[in-house]
């Protein structure tokens, strides 16, 4: 029998349609929860006894749902603006909804399949950067000498240090333009008693992201004029993507610490001096593969999808 593989968020998202296309072309099934309807469609029952047995009647769509059936699922949530969701709603009712929503899916599939991008304890990940440079340190990586802080005056001193050479960034999962300190971002500095920022030194070199899968990687390079190659592509820059031939060491310790911080896939960001040493700068637990696939020709969603199907580990 064909395995099979559940995906739940949007088919609108070129990343769901891309693992889809793929699982049918490799001669797989996949069925999809439509994340945006989920409080309209999805029916759980759930009992506890008094021993801890759980027992669970699950139903989508009016049938009978049964997660054990599916080799591997990929979830790939969908923002709460997209969720179908009553008007009178308030936006931080909208958020509670859809989170319980969330954790409630999650559970039953954590539970009951075996291959899973990603469990949610590893995504969670994302939303401290200093943790993830400590598992990329003890994994074996390079990693620039970071700061994290909310004083200014030990920013002062760490932008000092390095000369200036110093780049700042949002600790979070929170997207941030990452770019070097500037005489004006000097003035700003008191701002951080708001909010603390990372500041390492700036590693000069060609950027490379990591697609991890299981055991097994995909390897692309990007060559840029900007500090952040994702706003290095309009009229005053320059970008260009290439696949890449990743050593031994670095698979292994690309490999290391995907494990570390408990992903199945994984988007490692690295940077290869001319000295080749390889710095390792964050690790992305829902990567957006679909952007570097397009650019490189790196087939990542082929990988992504044995990897689900227990094709390949």
């Amino acid at each position: 029998m064909a395995p099979r593989v559940l995906i739940c968020g949007n088919m609108s998202d070129p990343h769901v349609e891309l693992i889809a296309s793929e699982i049918a072309e490799l001669g797989g099934r996949y069925d999809l929860l439509e994340e945006s309807t989920l409080p309209y469609t999805f029916r759980g029952h759930v009992i506890e006894s008094r021993t801890g047995h759980v027992t669970r009647s699950l139903r989508y769509r009016g049938r009978s749902f049964q997660p054990t059936r599916y080799a591997g699922a990929y979830l790939r949530h969908i923002d709460t603006e997209a969720w179908e969701l009553p008007d009178e709603l308030s936006a931080d009712d909208c958020e509670a909804l859809v989170m319980a929503w969330i954790s409630f899916v999650r559970e039953v599939l954590e539970a009951a399949i075996p291959r899973l991008i990603n469990p949610m304890e590893a995504s969670l990940t994302n939303f401290y950067k200093p943790l993830q440079l400590d598992c990329l340190a003890r994994a074996g990586f390079h990693v620039p000498r970071s700061l994290l802080t909310c004083d200014p005056d030990a920013a002062r001193r760490f932008i000092a240090k390095y000369r200036g050479r110093v780049i700042f960034k949002s600790a979070s999962g929170v997207r941030s333009i990452v770019r070097l300190v500037r005489d004006e971002d000097l003035e700003r500095l008191e701002l951080l008693h708001k909010s603390p920022s990372l500041f390492q030194e700036f590693i000069e070199g060609t950027h490379a992201r990591v697609h991890c899968v299981g055991n097994r990687v995909f390897g692309v390079g990007i060559k840029a004029t900007a500090v952040d190659y994702r706003y290095s592509g309009g009229p005053r820059g320059r970008r260009a993507f290439f696949p890449l031939r990743i050593p031994d060491s670095v698979k292994s310790n690309c490999i290391t610490v995907s494990r570390m911080l408990g992903m199945n896939f994984s988007g490692v960001d690295l940077i290869i001096t001319r000295a080749k040493k390889w710095y390792a700068l964050e690790v992305n637990p829902d990567p957006a593969f679909s952007w570097f696939q397009r650019a490189s020709g790196v087939r990542i969603s082929k990988g992504v999808a044995e990897y689900l199907m227990g094709l390949r580990d």
